[in-house]
């Protein structure tokens, strides 16, 4: 955990021992207490991963819903229920569930072990992680004895071979303290444990299988429970295994409410009314910018962006990214070269020329890894090229006890817009060969369209395929 690097430094050895623990040893009289102490530690502090330049969405209101039935069925069902006329009761029935009652007995028709928590990026998914976590350190998350929060983006994949390793080592990485073997079993089979794996979507490749899961759940004990958050085009090998939850955002009064605090926070009471009309009138006549807000994280990029580039409202989510990317290029030139001022800087082709050729480095980076289903790079991959304030580093551990930091876009959209760029800035003729990969691939069809709003494309064999963006 991010926010805890500096309280726990002390206490986290370079070399992980299973015949040894740190702090913990079984013969003591009471080693899960003093276990569950340093968890607690860990927890009352934590926060999620910031969105530095960006303010924290302090608003945020989660409404988790339960779904009903099926989602997504069979071609063959969901045809016979459009002929029936009931294709939208099979794909959107959903009950809502308060977040603090998804691991009370009854909430779920099927009392699984696992509960899956998916929304897109930007909705919440690693706060909530981060509120259970707290919640049960200052006392009002009774359900459970102890609650373990892992980002998977700290599992390394020789970690998780072996299943007798996988625990030592989760709750090792939970609390920053070595723990052997037999130190991780007498701990699972006292207590009622919630382990949260936050990042489905973000796990190296060979864990986020079923084997993984399916290994973990046999070797803890049916009082333990697991939640695990993901991207939902990630996660769906393990709908048959979990209980699933949906993470709903902003309703439209909620955007107009977040607004208005934010702006409070920042304007002088006399300008705040004016500012929110400026707003209202901008979604009244920009409908896409209002649902882009939708996402809590984006409504807070709306408003860091007319913050701070002098009032500026884009028009399309390209822009809004655009002008993301921006704030952050300036801030950090702010930061770092003081006595050098960026004015008129509109776009990305209004960069002075090193800056545009470190964007054009970083881009790169972003087109490699969009490329790869890849989303976390190590600093090695990083040498020589500079962040401009668009990555940040994230410390964690990677083979058993080895620090490791790793960094990743400050928000996947701002990787996908910057593999577009990427795109945009090759040969004419070099564009129309990715376009193949992107179209027929989902989970890249995202760069197509910041390549759209980037390039004005006009061809309409493609144009139809991007429409409303």
């Amino acid at each position: 955990l991010e926010s805890r690097n500096t309280q726990l430094a002390s206490t986290l050895r370079s070399d992980y021992s299973e015949e040894q623990s740190l702090q913990l040893d079984p013969k003591q009289a009471d080693p899960c207490a003093k276990y569950v102490a340093s968890l607690q530690q860990a927890y009352r502090t934590a926060q999620p991963p910031t969105w530095d330049p960006l303010p924290q969405c302090q608003h945020v209101k989660l409404a988790m819903i339960k779904e009903k039935g099926k989602r997504c069925g069979s071609d063959k069902t969901i045809a016979e229920s459009r002929v029936e006329g009931d294709v939208d009761k099979l794909l959107t029935i959903k009950v809502p569930v308060d977040s603090d009652r998804i691991f009370d007995a009854g909430t779920f028709d099927d009392e699984r072990q696992v509960i899956l928590v998916e929304g897109v990026g930007g909705m919440g998914k690693t706060s909530l992680a981060y509120q259970y976590a707290k919640k049960w350190a200052e006392g009002k998350l009774s359900t459970f004895d102890a609650v373990a929060l892992v980002r998977l983006r700290d599992l390394n994949e020789h970690d998780v071979r072996e299943v007798d390793r996988i625990l030592p080592h989760l709750l090792f990485l939970a609390s920053g303290n070595s723990i052997s073997k037999e130190m991780a079993r007498l701990i699972v089979d006292k207590q009622k444990i919630l382990l949260i794996f936050d990042g489905w979507d973000e796990a190296p490749a060979s864990i986020c299988k079923l084997p993984f899961i399916k290994d973990l759940l046999r070797s803890v004990s049916p009082q333990t429970r697991i939640l695990i958050t993901s991207r939902p085009d990630f996660s769906l090998d393990l709908h048959g295994l979990a209980n699933r939850v949906e993470i709903l955002g902003f309703t439209k009064g909620d955007i107009h409410d977040y607004f208005e605090n934010a702006l409070k926070s920042h304007l002088p009471n006399s300008e705040v009314k004016s500012a929110c009309d400026k707003l209202s009138s901008h979604f009244h006549r920009y409908p896409v910018i209002e649902s882009c807000c939708y996402v809590p994280l984006n409504a807070a990029i709306l408003a860091y962006i007319y913050l701070n580039r002098d009032q500026t409202l884009p028009i399309t989510r390209c822009e809004l990214f655009q002008e993301l990317v921006l704030c952050c290029i300036v801030r950090e030139l702010e930061t770092r070269q003081p006595d050098r001022v960026l004015e008129d800087v509109s776009s990305f082709e209004d960069l002075p020329a090193d800056l545009k050729e470190q964007l054009h480095k970083l881009s790169e980076l972003a087109f490699n890894g969009v490329m790869q289903n890849k989303i976390v790079f190590t600093q090695k991959e990083l040498t020589s090229l500079s962040t401009l304030g668009l990555l940040h580093s994230v410390q964690g551990f990677g083979s058993i006890g080895r620090k490791l930091v790793t960094c990743n876009f400050i928000h996947l959209a701002v990787q996908e817009l910057l593999a577009a760029y990427y795109i945009s800035r090759l040969e004419p003729a070099e564009h129309s060969k990715q376009f193949e990969t992107l179209l027929n691939d989902n989970l890249k069809f995202p760069v197509l369209k910041f390549y759209a709003g980037l390039t004005g494309l006009t061809n309409e064999a493609v144009r139809n395929h991007i429409t409303g963006f």
